[in-house]
């Protein structure tokens, strides 16, 4: 078969070449940035094409079932590094753009290994968000890659902000909200509790233009980009805030009440391949580009969370949480919604993402006046035997009106006031204020009927503290765990890996 073929041209090559250099001078240093648990297993391989039962065996790899095959490639490509690396094949890359709250990153993972083998930060969006100075940053980041990955990268997958939209130029971001007359207007007609009927849902905002014209979501405007194409095109993940049933796989029909039947797009299931990349972003020529998620989907899929019961809470500009579920959960009253999994259960049924987003976290934090710095000083300073100052504190950002969850209040304001606590003690009771934040929500998640986390995989910059999980598993009473990446644009580039043309997945027509 292909991977008999190709160790004899190895044996091969090793025979013509003498000794070869010894595996430990090659080996990879992969220890810290290695995703491999929940990666599909040779989504794209470079001999022969993989039968459709090869096929679904990867899937379950990627739902964490570690099996012969697995066993069996890594002794493989321990073989194959003993081959010089000008004799080697080609590796394939994943390339995951992440457009977050804080900036724009990417991730480049070898396809067959699962290994990260770059990850490229810092990139922000230039001056006011607009579609100049999204692709501007999308292409800026592209073009950050060095130059021997960008060349062999043969997927790509961008995930966005949530609800963050555009419309003949003008930019609406995730955060933005709308007022209360066009959510009342939203649930004059939607089901009761559903996610669209938001202040801050991308429906409203649809709405609020006049619900016509060709809106589009960040990540399918950066998507589309990367296709150069013109057809608008979304997923599930993106299109749930706009009204889409993913259950359904459809747009439902109460939306002819609110919005043109040309304002919607066609919608597929995240990860379908689209096609080729555009050739000036400097990619493989034969580099497909994938349908994409959200930044907290994306933070998810990176964390290894596979199981029902397992968690993620992604803490960065503020704070997300997701809990794999086997039940659909949707109160747009309370902030929770459901996306559903890219990936079915073992029997074919839908899974689903149920969770919120606060707007609590790390941006909170900054504005107080804590630089990183000093985050990271203040918390090893931390005594968590002595009882936390006793403040009234709802941490949202200074100067900010609104949260979202666990609590749907457009009209809650900060608390913050520190009295005459030290900066050790007060960074401490805002630490515990958003850990508080975080519990509620899990507990709320449980009450409306889903599970309670079984562990909880922490992503983004407040994983890194140390202290801050003590205070989370403390006030959660379960593991909480650092996750396998804490990048979401490696979540976007395991999604990438996934991206298959999922045989019998219909295409919503908008």
């Amino acid at each position: 078969d292909a991977y008999t073929a190709e160790e004899s041209a190895i044996a091969q090559l090793n025979s013509s070449r003498g000794a070869l250099e010894s595996d430990s001078n090659l080996q990879l240093k992969h220890e810290e940035n290695t995703v491999k648990h929940c990666l599909l297993d040779e989504i794209m391989p470079r001999a022969g094409a993989r039968s459709e039962s090869c096929l679904k065996s990867s899937q379950l790899c990627f739902l964490g079932s570690w099996n012969a095959e697995r066993a069996h490639n890594r002794h493989r490509r321990q073989r194959m590094r003993s081959v010089p690396n000008a004799v080697r094949p080609t590796a394939h890359f994943a390339l995951g753009i992440d457009f977050g709250t804080s900036g724009v990153r990417a991730a480049v993972v070898d396809i067959e290994t699962g290994f990260v083998k770059k990850v490229v930060e810092g990139v922000q969006v230039q001056g006011e968000h607009c579609e100049a100075s999204w692709e501007e940053a999308l292409r800026k980041i592209v073009q950050s890659v060095p130059d021997e990955l960008r060349e062999n990268v043969h997927r790509v997958c961008v995930d966005g902000t949530s609800a963050s939209v555009l419309l003949n130029g003008k930019v609406k971001l995730y955060n933005y909200g709308e007022p209360p007359e066009v959510v009342e207007k939203i649930r004059k007609v939607a089901p009761a509790g559903h996610t669209a009927a938001s202040a801050t849902s991308a429906l409203a905002k649809l709405v609020s233009w006049g619900g016509k014209g060709s809106v589009e979501h960040q990540t399918d405007f950066l998507t589309r980009l990367l296709l150069a194409s013109s057809e608008r095109l979304s997923d599930w993940h993106n299109a749930l805030k706009m009204g889409f049933d993913p259950g359904a796989e459809e747009w439902p029909l109460w939306l002819q009440d609110l919005v043109s039947k040309d304002a919607l797009m066609d919608v597929v299931r995240p990860g379908t391949l689209l096609g080729n990349a555009e050739s000036s972003f400097g990619l493989s020529r034969s580099c497909q580009v994938v349908a994409g998620t959200t930044d907290s989907i994306a933070a998810f899929i990176a964390s290894g969370a596979c199981d029902v019961g397992a968690a993620c809470t992604s803490l960065g500009s503020s704070l997300a949480i997701k809990l794999l579920s086997d039940v659909r959960i949707d109160e747009s009253s309370l902030g929770i919604y459901s996306h559903r999994h890219f990936m079915d259960g073992p029997q074919g049924n839908p899974q689903w993402l149920i969770g919120g987003a606060s707007n609590t976290g790390g941006r909170t934090l900054l504005e107080v006046g804590f630089s990183k710095d000093e985050l990271a000083r203040l918390s090893n300073e931390m005594d968590l035997t002595v009882p936390v100052s006793k403040l009234d504190l709802y941490p949202l950002p200074p100067n900010s009106v609104g949260e979202r969850f666990p609590v749907n209040d457009p009209n809650l304001l900060p608390r913050l006031g520190r009295k005459d606590s030290t900066d050790v003690d007060y960074l401490r009771a805002l630490l515990e204020s958003i850990a508080e934040i975080e519990t509620r929500g899990y507990m709320k998640l449980h009450e409306l009927g889903g599970p309670y986390p079984s562990v909880v995989y922490s992503a983004g910059g407040g994983a890194f503290n140390d202290t801050y999980t003590a205070i989370r598993q403390r006030r959660l009473q379960v593991p909480v765990k650092k996750g396998r990446s804490t990048d979401a644009c490696v979540g976007a580039a395991m999604l990438a890996m996934a991206g298959s043309k999922t045989n019998g997945t219909r295409r919503a027509q908008g």
